[in-house]
Order: structure tokens, then sequence, then C-alpha cells
């Protein structure tokens, strides 16, 4: 586990073995503790990679995001003390908004939904010459 400023990136996140669920599928069946990884978020070992990977020369981060993806792209950045922006639609509910501030990131609810959202980021990487972090799809992720 690597770890920046005394703080993991993220954490292999423990199993446990569920009974009921291997019933069911007549096939033991382990279930990991996401919620465990340091930001709360599921995607904080693809997304902490990708930052990781991709700090070198970067002096902003802009990421969009329903949720999830800028909790874990804003835990990263702190992390590694680099600025981010991450851009979410007008419907994000407020506790998320709230959670990806506490990262320290600045946040920009915009657009009806994650495609305006991220066009928007998209717009401002360019603009800033920022380094976009894509909420999925990417080799890195």
């Amino acid at each position: 586990m690597k770890k920046f400023n005394d703080q993991p990136l993220y954490i292999e996140s423990p199993l446990i073995f569920s009974d009921p669920l291997s019933k069911i599928a007549k096939t033991k069946i382990y279930l990991k503790l996401e919620p465990l990884q340091p930001s709360g978020s599921f995607k904080n070992r693809g997304i902490g990679h990708f930052i990781k990977i991709k700090r070198k020369g970067t002096k902003k981060f802009i990421s969009s995001s329903g949720g999830n993806a800028g909790l874990a792209a804003s835990y990263a950045a702190r992390i590694l003390e680099i600025p981010i922006t991450v851009f979410v639609p007008e419907s994000t509910p407020l506790m998320m908004v709230n959670k990806i501030k506490t990262e320290q990131a600045n946040v920009v609810q915009i657009g009806a939904d994650w495609q305006e959202a991220d066009q928007h980021a998209q717009q401002q990487c360019y603009i800033n010459k920022a380094t976009y972090v894509p909420p999925f799809n990417d080799p890195l992720i």
C-alpha cells in the first residue's frame, strides 16, 4: 500500500463470506467491503491509480461525476496535493457535494445530467490546460 502524507491512496478491500448468497448461488460468495476505502467510495483504487500515474507534470485535475468518482478523485488529489475541480450535475445530492468539498475540491454544479456536467468539465480542461480524470472507461482506471 503506497502512502502519501501518511495516508493510503487506497486499500486492499477485505472480503467477507456471505452464507445467504452462497446458498442461493450454490457456490461460495464473498463480498468486498468497498465502503472501507479511505474516501468511502468503491472508485478509490482505479481513480487513485489514474491520478497517481498522471500527477507528474499536472498542475490541476478536472473531473466529472455523479458522486462516487468525484469523491475518489478529490480524495486522491488531496492526498497528492494537486488541486481538483469536480463538475457534477445539478441533481447531485447536497450530501455528496459536501463530501466532495470535504476533500478540498472545488465543486461546480452544472447541467441537468452527468453528460452535460462532463461536457463542461472537458471544456474547462482544454481552457485551463488541466488533466481530465474520467469517472470510468480508461485503461488506467
